[in-house]
């Protein structure tokens, strides 16, 4: 673990990754399959731009500063779905949950107070 954090850092986002390791004969090692999750990630990254728009539930689109998409990328998200509200946050990553917990917090707090008769 000694490693892991002197590698990682201190960040919450290296937090979460040394919590999510686990001891095995060889050393600490990630809870998943890196082969598995290279094949997740690269089917993820496919556009499914006619499930987006079919989509019939309220959206929250949370764009942080420095996330994956493109300025570009997310201004099409918004386009192809304009009921979609849109909430770019001026800090994080893309686990923002993690790095801008308390923004990405308060952005979630407000929409599900708003559901709240």
């Amino acid at each position: 673990m000694d490693t892991a954090r002197e590698t990682l850092g201190s960040s919450d986002l290296a937090h979460a990754w040394i919590a999510d390791l686990e001891p095995t004969a060889a050393g600490w090692r990630p809870r998943f399959d890196a082969d598995i999750m290279q094949r997740v990630i690269e089917y993820v990254h496919v556009p499914r731009w006619k499930e987006w728009e079919r989509m019939k539930v309220p959206t929250i689109a949370i764009f942080a500063e420095h996330g994956m998409f493109t300025d570009g990328e997310e201004d099409e998200m918004i386009r192809r779905r304009p009921v979609t509200r849109r909430v770019d946050l001026p800090c994080g990553s893309h686990d923002a949950h993690l790095d801008a917990f308390k923004q990405w917090l308060m952005v979630l707090d407000h929409a599900l107070s708003a559901r709240i008769p």
